[in-house]
């Protein structure tokens, strides 16, 4: 089985806390990803979706000049370790309701794992894990 580090996405932007909502939003646009990870002195602080940057682009859309990433940091959701296995990856994705993990160890961020490069390196994995969610009754 393929470990993590094998397939994760590795170019990722990655901003400080302090970066423009603005800023971010536009990268975001720039380079099609639904993600913006946040780091500060070489860590990993945690990361803001594209769903989570659009709820705060439309609730607050006066203020949005004067906010920070920061602001909306989403430090809860779930990570994985670059040498954890795919199926563990796929599973906590599953479980968590998320499509892409960040990839950090000793908090530092190595990539993001997203789903589509689980199904890109083993679409038998992802066939799999979501059968077993249908079943289960999700």
């Amino acid at each position: 089985m393929s470990k993590v580090r094998e397939v994760m996405t590795r170019n990722i932007f990655c901003a400080s806390p302090f970066t423009p909502i603005t800023e971010a939003a536009q990268e975001m646009r720039k380079s099609e990803i639904g993600v913006v990870c946040i780091c500060h002195n070489g860590k990993f602080r945690g990361l803001i979706t594209e769903r989570e940057m659009s709820v705060a682009v439309g609730a607050n859309v006066n203020k949005l000049k004067n906010q920070r990433v920061g602001s909306l940091l989403n430090k809860h959701h779930p990570k994985i370790s670059p040498g954890d296995e795919i199926m563990q990856a796929a599973k906590v994705m599953l479980r968590n309701a998320v499509q892409e993990l960040p990839v950090v160890q000793n908090g530092k961020l190595f990539g993001l794992l997203k789903f589509d490069d689980i199904a890109r390196q083993s679409p038998g994995v992802v066939a799999m894990l979501s059968t077993k969610l249908l079943t289960v009754g999700h």
